[in-house]
């Protein structure tokens, strides 16, 4: 009896030995007892397995209808599994894949190696956008290293997503804002056509003097490629505010009376509040504003000085000055380049900033050829 009772309990090594008739009804009925316990299980198994699978046919619907493309290498950068937005996206069979590196499969996307090289090395998620060769296709790759315990490289994840109609719906607002802020410094040329030609030249200036002070540590991390084009934008937009001056004192052929200079002087703050609103007009707001404040603090409307000018209204500061001296006007000549050169070193750390004053000397010859040019 004892022995049966362990074979019911699982322990199939336990040896009996049959001594009275009597123990052969209980050896039956722990027999049955066994026999019924494996069933069970076994059922049990088969029920967890059939979870396990049904699991796995979902998981796998699930993987193969994900729009992004997903890729995974090994420690070797070989591809272990990929979907099939995977096999679209790079132009092979989805079971070719798997005979590829990530490496081989995808290097003909601009800046992959880069960015895996980034990933491998750091350990880290890297980030960053990828082109098709034909540049028709723009994709955000993400690539997720996996490590051992021990911190080691075991492969990666790659996830890319298409971006493409993102990427031109956001060109295409580009495009409109540049038709708005074209037309909206359009409405000053429209009220003073010296005042137009003056935008776009100094907008010239701008860009000369931005270059120049981009070399210097000082500036090198503040004034980028998006600081010049947002400064370009904002040089042809400063004198926006002018659309609320009256004619008679805008176009006024000879001297302003105090009382006239007041009212011009309200250009800085009518041309911020023109502008209010967009997140891109931020540096145009700050120009319109501040592009009469001077070095020494004696400047309108805030009376700010030195670093506490904006950067862009510091640079459009000297710009618009160098033009507006080297126009005529109805009660002056035009002055020369010289002339106006003296002005500005005499000015130096008086209206102008002498960073700003020191990056026009350097490029003093293009100003004079900038200023003797056709718009």
């Amino acid at each position: 009896i004892y022995g049966t009772e362990r074979v019911a309990r699982g322990d199939l090594s336990y040896k009996t030995e049959l001594k009275r008739r009597d123990e052969l009804q209980t050896l039956s009925n722990s027999f049955n007892d066994m026999t019924n316990s494996l069933k069970t299980s076994n059922e049990e198994r088969e029920r967890l397995f059939s979870i396990v699978e049904r699991a796995k046919v979902e998981w796998e619907k699930t993987f193969d209808t994900i729009q992004d493309a997903i890729i995974a290498c090994d420690g070797k950068h070989n591809i272990t599994r990929a979907n099939r937005a995977a096999a679209i996206l790079l132009g092979v069979k989805l079971e070719d894949l798997t005979a590829m590196t990530c490496y081989s499969a995808m290097n003909h996307l601009s800046g992959f190696k880069q960015l895996a090289d980034t990933a491998v090395n750091s350990l880290r998620l890297s980030s960053g956008e990828m082109y098709t060769p034909s540049g028709d296709k723009t994709f955000l790759m993400s690539i997720y290293p996996t490590i051992d315990k021990n911190g080691k490289f075991q492969g990666a994840v790659q996830i890319l997503h298409d971006i493409t109609e993102i990427k031109q719906a956001e060109k295409e607002l580009e495009n409109r804002r540049i038709v708005a802020m074209t037309k909206l410094a359009e409405l000053t040329e429209k009220r003073d056509p010296a005042t137009g030609h003056h935008l776009y030249r100094i907008r010239n200036y701008c860009r000369t003097i931005a270059e120049e002070l981009r070399k210097q540590p000082k500036y090198s991390t503040i004034i980028n490629d998006q600081f010049i084009k947002s400064l370009l934008e904002a040089s042809m937009l400063h004198d926006i505010g002018k659309v609320g001056i009256p004619d008679s004192v805008l176009l006024k052929p000879g001297a302003l009376s105090p009382e006239e200079f007041e009212i011009v002087k309200t250009h800085t703050v009518t041309g911020e509040e023109v502008l209010a609103g967009p997140e891109y007009f931020n540096m145009a707001r700050e120009a319109c504003r501040h592009h009469h404040e001077r070095n020494d603090g004696k400047g309108y409307p805030d009376g700010l000085k030195g670093e506490d000018i904006p950067l862009s209204a510091r640079i459009i500061s000297l710009a618009d000055t160098y033009d507006a001296l080297a126009s005529a006007r109805p009660y002056r000549k035009a002055m020369t380049h010289e002339q106006i050169r003296s002005i500005i070193l005499q000015e130096s750390g008086k209206q102008f900033h002498p960073d700003i004053v020191n990056a026009f000397i350097n490029r003093e010859s293009e100003f004079q050829a900038l200023s003797m040019a056709d718009v």
